[in-house]
């Protein structure tokens, strides 16, 4: 991936660490750590897994760092499920509100007193 050093300084940042607390949690020289971050070390298995434990986060969660949001993917399905159970909640008054509506109307009722619900 081209751009694994711009995810690296992504994390660290939203991890709000300096780069010498990133190397010093990643277990490797801060020389080392910067020239992850610059792109002259090229991130192999070992640096990635240790980045992801430093860094609290998974190895997919490092690879799937999304850039543009600056987010990682859970973050992403958590916003997701939290809209999710908001819009279900919102349904679910609405089937309530629909219940109640046709009820009055199939009583014959000629005067609607909506309650709130």
């Amino acid at each position: 991936m081209q751009n694994m050093h711009k995810i690296v300084i992504a994390v660290r940042k939203k991890r709000m660490l300096s780069q010498a607390q990133a190397a010093d949690l990643v277990n490797i020289p801060l020389r080392t750590y910067q020239r992850i971050e610059s792109g002259e070390t090229t991130l192999n298995l070992d640096y990635l897994d240790r980045l992801a434990k430093g860094f609290q986060c998974s190895v997919d969660d490092i690879l799937n760092f999304n850039l543009d949001s600056n987010e990682f993917p859970a973050e992403k399905n958590n916003l997701m499920l939290q809209k999710n159970l908001k819009l279900e909640e919102e349904n679910g008054t609405f089937r309530k509100l629909i219940a109640y509506l046709t009820e009055q109307l199939q009583g014959g009722q000629n005067n609607l007193l909506v309650e709130s619900v």
